[in-house]
């Protein structure tokens, strides 16, 4: 009767409760690993993998600083103090190919705001290079990702990185002598330099030419290093069967 009743209520809200148990995150997550070991691939812990990427992050911020701050830079336009070439965007771009662009950017930012310590430029210097490396970072980064999709390559393959590189390139030099359209008056301004069209000329075509100095020499002589790297440590951010 009336107990048997309850009985069959307590079994059929059993069976309704249990397959909601089946679906949670923790489902999802081992559906996925499943998932990817019939594709042959092996998809690294999660947790490892958010702790490879913060400490990699440090690791290049500190890197990119080092080497912004006591290396020596190459003056490009004898005068200008904004207008010089180093290599401190190599741990950026780096890390943005192995890891991904934000950390990459992170890394740009965080070398920018430690150099403001002893900057001669009044912050304008470490604007421009943020805004230059950023330019880098994101361009590499997508264009690679797009091209290795569109020629399925790997994101290191001659022909993806090349073009991708070139096609950041005309990026850099293109964001650079925006940048530069509005900062080099303001830094003409704050620096008591008089602000005339011809100086103003003459300080975004130096930029832009330092620009494009720069994006080459950090994008094209040190891609065996960023191939290399990847090679070595890239499993760490990315399915282990799947090529980068």
């Amino acid at each position: 009767g009336a107990g048997q009743v309850r009985m069959e209520e307590e079994k059929a809200s059993i069976r309704v409760i249990a397959p909601r148990r089946k679906f949670s995150a923790g489902f999802f997550f081992r559906e996925t690993q499943a998932a990817a070991r019939k594709r042959g691939v092996t998809m690294p812990n999660r947790s490892l993998q958010k702790t490879a990427s913060i400490t990699a992050t440090a690791i290049m911020a500190a890197l990119a600083t080092i080497i912004f701050m006591f290396f020596p830079e190459i003056p490009l336009v004898p005068g200008v103090e904004y207008l010089k070439v180093d290599f401190s965007d190599i741990p950026a771009l780096l890390l943005a190919m192995v890891v991904g662009p934000v950390p990459g950017f992170l890394v740009e930012i965080i070398k920018n705001v430690i150099h403001l310590l002893r900057s001669t430029t009044v912050g304008i210097g470490e604007l421009l290079n943020i805004g230059i490396g950023a330019a880098m970072v994101f361009g590499l980064s997508g264009f690679t990702r797009l091209f290795s999709r569109l020629f399925k390559k790997t994101a290191f393959h001659p022909q993806v990185y090349l073009l991708s590189a070139a096609l950041t390139l005309v990026l850099t030099v293109a964001a650079g002598w925006l940048l530069n359209l509005v900062l080099t008056p303001l830094y003409f301004m704050l620096m008591g330099i008089p602000v005339t069209t011809a100086s103003v000329i003459a300080g975004v075509t130096g930029s832009t030419v330092l620009n494009l100095v720069k994006a080459a020499i950090n994008l094209l002589p040190f891609y065996p290093v960023m191939y290399g790297v990847d090679r070595a440590v890239g499993r760490l951010f990315r399915p282990a069967g799947e090529r980068h």
